[in-house]
C-alpha cells in the first residue's frame, strides 16, 4: 500500500485556520491596550442608548481637575478612559464639569449632594458630611 505524500495544497489548508485565529487574537489583544480600547466605548454607548461622556484629567501624567468631556467623533487612543452615560453620572463619580475648578452644575440642579474631596460631601442645605460619617450643619 502506497502512502500519500502531503502536498503543498493540503499543507496550506491546515495552516490557514491557525493564521485566522492568530489574527483575531491579535486584534482583540490590541483593542485591550492603551492603543485600542474601543470595545469599552462602544459597549458603553450601546448600554446607555446614547453617546457617553468621557472622564479625563486623571491618571499618570495628567494634572489638573479630574473632569468629563463629550466623547470626540474620532478618538485615536481611546483606551484607559472611564465612560458615563450622562454628565450627572460622571459628576456623581466625582468628575467636574470644568477642567479648571470643581463644578457640579447637574448635581446642584438636581439638589443632590456634591463631592468636596477627601471623602466629604456638601448637601444642598449647606451642611457637610465628613469622611468619618459626622455631619456639620451651618446656620
Amino acid at each position: 500500500m502506497a502512502t500519500e505524500e502531503p502536498t503543498k495544497k493540503t499543507h496550506k489548508r491546515k495552516k490557514w485556520p491557525f493564521v485566522v485565529l492568530a489574527i483575531i487574537v491579535g486584534v482583540v489583544l490590541l483593542d485591550q491596550t492603551f492603543i485600542g480600547g474601543t470595545t469599552l466605548f462602544y459597549r458603553t454607548w450601546l448600554t446607555c442608548g446614547q453617546r457617553p461622556v468621557m472622564a479625563v484629567g486623571t491618571g499618570f501624567m495628567n494634572a489638573g481637575v479630574a473632569h468629563y468631556v463629550d466623547t470626540p467623533d474620532i478618538n485615536i487612543f481611546p483606551g484607559g478612559q472611564d465612560y458615563y452615560c450622562t454628565p450627572i453620572e460622571a459628576e456623581r463619580a466625582g468628575f467636574s464639569a470644568s477642567d479648571k475648578k470643581y463644578e457640579y452644575p447637574h448635581l446642584k440642579a438636581a439638589g443632590e449632594r456634591i463631592p468636596r474631596g477627601n471623602g466629604s460631601w456638601e448637601y444642598p442645605d449647606g451642611s457637610i458630611e465628613w469622611a468619618d460619617g459626622t455631619r456639620t450643619e451651618f446656620k
